[in-house]
């Protein structure tokens, strides 16, 4: 069931947010039975008011109905555009077809084709150069380009040097009970906290080195210390961008959690399985904080999830069973997204099995070498006979947390 909820959040600023837990994958592609929020915000000056971003496509109706219910549609001077993606952007479209012909919208030199090839209309767009500061409405924003945060488009701003508009940046899944996690209970702000790092992992994981370089110049350029309230486009806000920055900065820096080993495997008829047992029970003897996603027959874990733990993790254990002549195809996919979305600095060890000849493991180490992966070690072992390789991969998982230490 969706959800709206209508309320300030600052002096001059209402949030605007659309409750969504019927999508149950983002993007297509990543699991969030947690559900997600789109947050718009409307800016209350003296002059009028502007529209800072929308709802995602598909409810475009509902949300220049509430943008009604907050101000006169006759008052909006502008609409601000940060990111270009439908889940921000859907619902432009409708909202400037209901809005005077002379109202402005701001947004990323690139946003004015994407707009056009997106929604096949023409807005009266100023294209925002980086660090410019624009007076709306009685209001100033100043606006920063983020690129790769994470499209190359992707801008924030700056309301009245105190609300930062961050659109993805600093966003997370998940509904809140309150508009602000200060506000959520402790486990409450845990959980919020784990959906910020599968967000990130998911969503921003590709562009770690944008991300370091975007937080660096926003440090300089954007007083960011002097931010009262950080408005992201999805979750909860934040008083102050102490804790998301820092946090960002260490995913991105390929801070790890330590002792932790994310194993990821996949079984057809439990050989692998098997060795993974050996292997977890080695690990959790030798005092390892495991975290474990299973692909199997009748068991698959969510991607999402993988990601999330492994982008933290000192090391990581693969293990894949051949098939046709090949790693498992699953194998293919997750370690696409491994390989592309958290940073390369993990050990890894790698398990496979084959029924007539050994290929599986060397694909996945050579996959993961090319990425810039350290593979600490490779054991194959052929059908289900794993007692022949049970030293080893207790060798192997003590090998494995000596050179995640390193």
């Amino acid at each position: 069931m969706v959800r709206i909820i209508n309320t300030r959040i600052a002096k001059d600023v209402v949030l605007l947010q659309l409750q969504d837990d019927e999508t149950r994958y983002f993007e297509s592609l990543w699991e969030i039975p947690e559900g997600v929020t789109y947050n718009s915000y409307v800016v209350i000056g003296d002059g009028g008011a502007i529209v800072v971003d929308g709802w995602k496509i598909g409810f475009e109706g509902a949300f220049v109905n509430e943008i009604r219910s907050v101000v006169d549609l006759r008052d909006v001077k502008a609409v601000v555009v940060h990111h270009m993606e439908p889940d921000h952007s859907g619902s432009l479209r409708e909202l400037l077809s209901s809005l005077s012909s002379d109202v402005k919208v701001f947004g990323h030199p690139l946003a004015r084709d994407m707009i056009q090839s997106f929604y096949g209309i023409k807005p009266n767009l100023t294209a925002v150069s980086d660090g410019v500061a624009v007076g709306i409405a009685g209001k100033t924003l100043r606006f920063f380009h983020t690129p790769w945060l994470h499209w190359p488009e992707t801008i924030v701003s700056v309301l009245d040097g105190s609300v930062l508009f961050s659109c993805d940046v600093f966003g997370s899944y998940g509904i809140p009970s309150t508009p602000f996690f200060e506000d959520l209970s402790p486990a409450d702000q845990e959980r919020f906290l784990w959906y910020a790092k599968k967000y990130f992992a998911n969503i921003i994981g590709k562009y770690v080195d944008w991300v370091l370089k975007n937080l660096e110049k926003l440090s300089k350029v954007a007083s960011l210390s002097n931010i009262e309230v950080v408005a992201p486009a999805h979750g909860p806000m934040h008083r102050g961008v102490k804790t998301m920055a820092s946090l960002y900065s260490s995913w991105a820096g390929g801070d790890a959690e330590k002792g932790k080993v994310m194993v990821l495997y996949m079984s057809m008829y439990g050989f692998i399985e098997k060795a993974v047992n050996v292997l977890l029970d080695e690990l959790q003897k030798l005092g390892a904080k495991v975290k474990v996603y299973r692909f199997l027959d009748k068991h698959r874990s969510p991607i999402s999830d993988m990601l999330g733990d492994a982008i933290d993790a000192e090391a990581l254990v693969i293990a894949v069973p051949t098939y046709d002549a090949d790693m498992f195809p699953f194998a293919t996919l997750l370690l696409h997204v491994i390989t592309s979305k958290i940073p390369k600095n993990k050990k890894v060890f790698v398990v496979a099995n084959f029924g007539w000849g050994p290929i599986a493991g060397r694909r996945v180490s050579e996959m993961l070498k090319a990425a810039g992966f350290n593979v600490v070690d490779v054991i194959e072992f052929r059908g289900g006979r794993i007692e022949e390789s049970l030293q080893r991969l207790r060798e192997g998982a003590a090998k494995l947390l000596h050179a995640s230490k390193q």
